[in-house]
C-alpha cells in the first residue's frame, strides 16, 4: 500500500501557556524574573518538548510532506487575567506568533485548516484564532469536512474541537461514539454528510472507538504537557491518563485510514518523592 493523502492533525496547542508548545525564541530561561518556584521547573520541559517536536517534524517530512495540516482548536491559551504567572505571553499577538511558528514547521506552502476552540481560551470579545487563521492564510470553521477519493472508494473525515470527556478509560469511548450518532442524525436531516471518521480534541487524550469498515472516531492528543505534580492550577484537578503530541493521519491508496499518534513523554517532568 502507498500513502494517498497524509494529514497532520494537531489540537490544543495552548500557545502562551508555560506548558503549551513553545518555540525556542519565546521560551523561558532560568534568569527570567517572572518565574515562580513552580514555573522554574517548566523551563526544561519547554525546551525538551520543542526539541522533540522539531525532531519529529523533520523525520516525518523527510519521509513525506503532508498534504495539509488540521489545527483542531485551542491554538492559543488566551489572556488569562486570573493566572498570569503561568503565561509565557500575556497578549494574544505574541501567542498567535508562537502558534504560527509551530504550525509552519510543516512547510510554508502546506495548506492549513483550523477549527474554533473554546471561547475561554480564544476570546469572548475578540477571536484570536480567526486572527491567527488570517495571518497564516488558513481556512477556519466550527467543523471541517474532507472527502478523500481514490479508485473505487472515498472516505469522509470530520474534524471538530469540542467533545465530552470520560474520566475512566472504559468510559472514554462513549462521548466520542455519541458524536457519530449526532452525525448520523444530521445526515438523515440532510444537514451534513455521513462521516467515516470523526476527529476531536479538547479532552487532551488520544482514544479511538468505532466499528472498523463502518465508522471510527478518535480524540486527538494535546500539544500541551500535563504534569502530575507541579503542572499548575489546571493540572491540580488532573485525573486519568493524558496524551501529549500530535497525530499523522495517512489515507492509503486502498482507502484504509491509519492514524498514528506521536506521543512526547518529557523525561524532565519528574515527580519528587520525599523520604519519610
Amino acid at each position: 500500500m502507498k500513502i494517498h493523502r497524509r494529514i497532520i492533525a494537531m489540537g490544543d496547542l495552548h500557545c502562551g501557556h508555560g506548558l503549551g508548545i513553545t518555540p525556542k525564541c519565546s521560551a523561558w530561561n532560568m534568569r527570567d524574573e517572572c518565574l515562580t518556584p513552580i514555573t522554574k521547573g517548566w523551563v526544561s520541559v519547554q525546551a525538551e518538548f520543542w526539541a522533540w517536536y522539531e525532531k519529529k517534524v523533520k523525520a516525518i517530512r523527510a519521509q513525506r510532506d503532508p498534504d495539509f495540516v488540521v489545527v483542531n482548536g485551542d491554538a492559543v491559551e488566551g489572556v488569562n487575567k486570573k493566572n498570569v504567572v503561568e503565561l509565557v505571553g500575556n497578549n494574544t499577538d505574541r501567542q498567535r506568533m508562537m502558534a504560527a511558528l509551530t504550525i509552519r514547521k510543516w512547510g510554508k506552502e502546506v495548506p492549513v485548516f483550523m477549527t474554533y476552540g473554546t471561547p475561554w481560551h480564544t476570546g469572548e470579545q475578540e477571536d484570536a484564532e480567526l486572527a491567527l487563521a488570517e495571518s497564516i492564510k488558513a481556512d477556519i470553521r466550527s467543523r471541517q469536512f474532507f472527502e478523500i477519493k481514490g479508485r473505487g472508494w472515498k472516505q469522509l473525515l470530520v474534524f471538530r474541537h469540542h467533545v465530552g470527556a470520560g474520566s475512566l478509560e472504559h468510559t472514554r469511548g462513549t462521548p466520542i461514539a455519541r458524536e457519530k450518532y449526532a452525525n448520523t442524525q444530521a445526515f438523515m436531516d440532510a444537514e451534513e454528510p455521513a462521516a467515516d471518521w470523526l476527529f476531536f480534541s479538547h479532552v487532551h487524550y488520544a482514544f479511538n472507538v468505532g466499528v472498523p469498515g463502518q465508522w471510527q472516531a478518535m480524540s486527538l492528543p494535546a500539544m500541551r504537557v500535563m504534569l502530575r505534580q507541579d503542572g499548575g492550577k489546571y493540572s491540580r484537578r488532573l485525573s486519568g491518563r493524558t496524551t501529549t503530541g500530535f497525530t499523522v493521519v495517512d489515507v492509503m491508496d486502498n482507502g484504509l485510514v491509519i492514524p498514528t499518534v506521536y506521543e512526547c513523554r518529557c523525561k524532565s517532568a519528574k515527580v519528587e518523592v520525599h523520604e519519610g
